[in-house]
C-alpha cells in the first residue's frame, strides 16, 4: 500500500498515517472478531466472514484497484481453507 500512495506523491508523514491508521483498524477488528467467533461460532463466522469479503471484493472490482482485488481473493480463498479445515472440529466445551 505504501508503494502505491508513494505513486500518489504522498509525503512520509502522510504514508505513516494511512498505514498506522490500517494498521489500528486491524488490531481493533481483530479483538472485535474473536468475540464475534465466540458468539457465532467458528464456522459460521468464517462463512459470515467470506460473504463479506466476497461483497467488499465486488463493490472494489475497479482496475485502478487491482492489487487490492488480487489480496482480497486471496484473503476469501484463505477463509475458505479455514472454513473446511474447521468445520469437523468441536470447541473444547463441547468435547466429550
Amino acid at each position: 500500500m505504501g508503494g502505491f500512495l508513494g505513486k500518489l506523491d504522498a509525503h512520509g508523514t502522510e504514508l505513516g498515517l494511512v498505514v498506522s491508521a490500517g494498521l489500528a483498524g486491524a488490531a481493533v477488528s481483530a479483538v472485535l472478531a474473536t468475540f464475534a467467533a465466540d458468539r457465532l461460532g467458528r464456522v459460521r463466522f468464517l462463512v459470515a466472514v467470506s460473504i463479506l469479503g466476497m461483497a467488499g471484493l465486488l463493490m472494489t472490482g475497479d482496475a485502478m484497484f487491482l492489487p487490492l482485488v488480487i489480496g482480497a481473493a486471496m484473503k476469501i480463498g484463505y477463509d475458505i481453507l479455514l472454513w473446511r479445515a474447521f468445520r469437523g472440529t468441536k470447541p473444547p466445551e463441547e468435547r466429550v
